[in-house]
């Protein structure tokens, strides 16, 4: 919104009033075409090009010494580096606003007035580096001086930008612009777009150790020194995810040596150390963001790995038949003599430890493989054997995810002698071995294993497993524990021995576009369990059989057999219609209103949607209130006052146990019917979303809520399409809220309607009710998100904030759909 007066203020407006009588007074603002395009192009800066600059330094006697560049954000505040506010001489005092050349008149020079710097910013480390600069003199904007509008997009960056700057080391006259190529990263996984102009990367390149940045390319080859260097430099310092890490003083290590370089690149090319101006954008606004991402991998730093193997097994499920192979070629080329050759690949299977030239004696390492991409560093895998399988056929791999609370927790529970098993990282069947289970340690704890006695390790695992899936499936004690997986196989079934033939025989290039991963991630928290292909699924699909119907057929082919069924389409039953501001009849046949029955008049209180045909979801603020809770749930309704649809009596109602009012964290409930419903036109259920990172950009809304504030309930449904608001804004917006003192998580999302004047939004009542988008099948609706909570209703720049429906699923199919029932 500040952004956007700016711009009106620099290119004018203009008042418009329509000839029609019913209409108002419209503002035009004009387009800056009219005034001074911005051009940006050339070397040297146009005069005017970047009229946010701004020159931070302090006057000596007539003279004016530069310290230091800014950016102008308002009438009266600059946003810098906290490191440019202080020197050997003292800080900045003056700034320069407006000039192209310093030794020009042209501009504005404005006293400083006060100078916030950052709570975390604590030298000579430099995170959290930005300050906030306050001009005595407010600025008036000219075409010579303007504002920059912070950038908002938390996740997302441009490929270029341009910086500007009167020259760090020269101190030249004129500003000189730089093109700064800038490097992406999504999940650990790097490419380096400025190293692959010198073809030393193919396709892609892995960062598997944050601790210690290791690289290696996708043929095998180390990053030259020099760009991978810069490209780990630009990396971090532009994205921030760099973490203050203890150098070490051992040699050999290319973990040990990138960081040395990193650091001394960092010294050595101070313009590259920017900061993600959007990391702070609710400081400069003066609120604090505390907005958590729960779904981080690990709050400690581990390497991913994934799918290697010590036992013979199904390629598509492992990658040693063909994986060794690349291995082979890699590390064999690297050992001219023959005869050296077997010795290092038995070291592969049963030592795990990869000999190469830049090999540290002193650390464990494996080589591993995955889509193409080679990594080395520390791992462990213990084997632990069962009397039967105890998990179900579908599941191959258990992958913990670790968020801060959980480890602090499960620390508390089991003491700091158990931290090793917060380097778990995963479970993993393996092929043709059906009662065995591989753990997978790394990190720092890889090798302190080694040191543990068998005993410890096999009932620290254990422990493990019943803490994290005792409630989801029916853990069982292993029988054994075993260090290698060797020991599993006769003498004469050596595994070494027909790989190595293999490898021989077989064709050495690798096609990954045809392998497959099958994953199935847990955490600690069992409503944080993300499965492949979860229950909600199968019974989604179950229910669009069970409303459009099926069909049998009878193939007349004589090489063929078998009857086969095929599910009819909506187009044949009740094809959903989305319009209009008064929902249609039968519109949203998952619509469940909530209250409770005073004589022959129903009550309501909330909404809901039916996810099964005995269970409904809303919102665990529903289910109680000053006069006591919700008791009758009304099915199939559209008008309240009609009698058409089916009331039942409620028979039991579960609320999340992380709902803690008046924090409206975890506001989630599951209501039980006392009388099981049939499916028909008008009453249906919702299919519960299962994507967690992905949001379409627009949704509706539906329930019998008042219609303005403070206004009655409608007794007719009604709808609203709303755009998803991302969650950074969202917390921004919601700063001071009491619901969410920890800000807006990722178990929540926020939805308002911006493009619309914010004229549209849940209101009382509509709490518990769905946020939904229509099913591809098109007979059901997916529900997204429950109504939770706002300011008020519809107001400006305040988007309401809804329960996320993926965040609970397995919380939810525990309950509704125990043992996939």
């Amino acid at each position: 919104s500040e952004c956007e007066e700016y711009i009106g203020e620099i290119a004018g407006t203009s008042f418009i009033t329509s000839l029609t009588a019913s209409s108002d007074v419209r503002k035009i603002i004009h387009t800056c075409g009219g005034t001074n395009r911005l051009v940006v192009g050339g070397t040297e800066a146009r005069v005017d090009e970047f009229p946010h600059m701004v020159a931070l330094g302090k006057r000596n006697a007539n003279e004016f010494v530069l310290m230091c560049g800014g950016t102008l954000i308002s009438h009266n505040w600059v946003i810098s580096a906290a490191h440019c506010t202080h020197g050997t001489d003292g800080g900045v005092t003056d700034a320069r606003i407006g000039f192209h050349s310093l030794t020009d008149q042209k501009g504005i020079t404005s006293v400083i007035k006060d100078i916030i710097t950052h709570p975390d910013y604590k030298p000579p480390a430099m995170y959290a580096d930005i300050a906030l600069i306050q001009l005595m003199t407010p600025v008036s904007f000219s075409t010579s001086v303007r504002p920059a509008c912070l950038y908002q997009p938390f996740d997302t960056v441009p490929t270029q930008a341009w910086v500007s700057g009167w020259g760090v080391t020269e101190y030249s006259e004129n500003v000189v612009d730089l093109g700064a190529e800038w490097v992406h990263g999504e999940s650990g996984n790097i490419v380096f777009q400025l190293a692959s102009k010198h073809n030393l990367l193919n396709s892609s390149a892995f960062l598997r150790d944050f601790s210690k940045c290791e690289v290696i390319t996708i043929n095998g080859e180390i990053m030259p020194n020099e760009e991978s260097t810069k490209a780990l430099t630009l990396y971090f310092n532009i994205m921030g995810k760099m973490e203050q890490v203890e150098l070490k003083n051992e040699t050999g290590s290319l973990g040990d040596y990138f960081i040395r370089e990193y650091y001394k690149a960092f010294d050595e090319k101070p313009f590259m150390n920017r900061t993600k101006v959007a990391e702070y954008l609710s400081l400069i606004e003066k609120m604090q963001n505390t907005a958590e991402s729960s779904d981080t991998w690990f709050d400690v730093s581990v390497k991913l790995f994934t799918e290697y193997w010590e036992c013979e097994g199904d390629l598509n499920l492992n990658w040693k038949g063909r994986g060794y192979k690349t291995i082979f070629d890699i590390l064999l080329q690297k050992i001219p003599n023959p005869e050296e050759r077997l010795p290092v690949m038995e070291k592969i299977e049963f030592e795990k430890v990869v000999t190469t030239c830049n090999y540290s004696s002193g650390e464990n390492v494996t080589v591993t493989t995955r889509d193409g991409g080679l990594n080395i560093g520390t791992v462990d895998k213990i084997f632990l054997e069962f009397s039967h399988r105890w998990w179900p056929e579908d599941k191959t791999t258990f992958s913990f995810i670790w968020p801060g609370k959980d480890k602090k927790e499960f620390l508390q529970t089991y003491g700091q002698n158990s931290e090793w098993l917060c380097d778990v990282v995963a479970f993993i069947t393996v092929a043709y071995q059906p009662n065995l289970l591989c753990a997978w340690i790394t990190g720092k704890n890889a090798r302190y294993i080694e040191t543990l006695s068998d005993t410890d390790v096999f009932d620290g695992l254990y422990l493990l497993l019943k803490e994290a899936f005792e409630s989801h499936d029916n853990v069982t004690k292993p029988i054994r524990m075993l260090r290698s997986c060797a020991k599993l196989f006769k003498d004469e079934d050596n595994i070494i021995f027909k790989l190595y033939k293999r490898y021989i025989s077989s064709d050495r290039h690798l096609n990954f576009n045809s392998r497959k991963t099958f994953k199935i991630s847990h955490t600690l928290q069992k409503n944080n369990i993300y499965l492949n292909k979860l229950i909600m699924k199968f019974k989604c699909e179950e229910y669009v059989r069970e409303i459009a119907g099926t069909t049998l057929i009878t193939s007349l082919a004589g090489s063929s057999s078998g009857i086969r069924k095929l599910t009819n389409t909506c187009e044949k039953v009740n094809h959903l219609v989305i319009g209009g501001t008064e929902a249609r009849v039968d519109e949203f046949p998952h619509m469940v209103a909530l209250g409770k029955r005073n004589f022959d008049e129903f009550i309501l209180m909330c909404g809901g949607t039916l996810i099964s045909h005995a269970w409904v979801i809303s919102a665990a603020h529903c289910t109680h209130g000053t006069d006591g809770g919700v008791t009758d749930a009304r099915i199939g309704f559209h008008s309240l006052s009609e009698q058409k649809g089916i009331t039942s009596v409620i028979k039991d109602i579960i609320t999340h146990p992380d709902y803690r009012p008046p924090a409206m964290y975890a506001d989630i409930a599951l209501v039980q019917l006392m009388t099981v419903v049939t499916f028909s036109m008008s009453i249906r259920p919702a299919c519960l979303y299962q994507l967690f990172k992905t949001m379409p950009r627009q949704a509706l809304v539906s329930g019998w809520g008042v219609t303005k504030y403070s206004g009655e309930v409608s007794d007719r449904l009604q709808k609203a399409q709303l755009d998803v608001i991302d969650n950074l804004s969202c917390t921004v917006r919601h700063n001071s809220s009491l619901e969410v003192p920890r800000g807006i998580t990722p178990s929540m999302i926020c939805a308002g309607d911006p493009s619309g004047n914010w004229t549209k939004d849940t209101c009382q009542g509509d709490s518990g009710g769905p946020l939904q988008i229509v099913h591809p099948s098109e007979c059901l609706f997916q529900l997204i998100g429950i109504t939770s909570f706002g300011k008020a209703c519809a107001m400006i720049d305040i988007p309401g904030v809804y329960t996320r429906v993926s965040h609970y699923l397995p919380w939810i199919e525990g309950i509704v759909w125990p043992q996939g029932q």
